[in-house]
């Protein structure tokens, strides 16, 4: 069980394997984008701020939000992306970064679409 804000959810072992695996994938694709958009700081910064936009959405898009939002696959995954574009973008705006929902939006549709490719390509790293 994993403690949440006002109730527990019941996780696997598995699901936080594959939890695990994607926020890996999801990390190493999105700081080099992150990174790359916040240039004039030094690189600590730029990790922190980098590591920071995932750090806060990835955990809720896999463990909460599909039991607040439960839908069709394709209608989860989109409305899902959605949401965390827009959270990413406000986090990113509150630190002054210059067109933070279209860094956001560059950023998660680069990791979707490779979370996609390597559940197609590798179906058992993230089943």
């Amino acid at each position: 069980m994993v403690a949440t804000a006002s109730y527990f959810l019941p996780i696997s072992a598995k699901t936080l394997h594959m939890w695990w695996i994607a926020f890996l994938i999801t990390q190493a694709i999105e700081i080099p984008i992150y990174m790359w958009m916040v240039p004039r700081r030094r690189w600590p910064i730029q990790l922190l701020i980098a590591f920071g936009a995932s750090a806060i959405t990835h955990p809720f898009l896999w463990f909460a939000y599909p039991w607040y939002m439960p839908a069709p696959g394709w209608l989860l995954f989109f409305v899902g992306e959605g949401l965390v574009v827009l959270v990413e973008g406000m986090y990113l705006r509150v630190l002054g970064i210059k067109n933070p929902f279209l860094w956001a939006l560059l950023a998660n549709v680069v990791s979707a679409g490779a979370g996609e490719a390597i559940r197609v390509v590798w179906p058992h790293l993230l089943s």
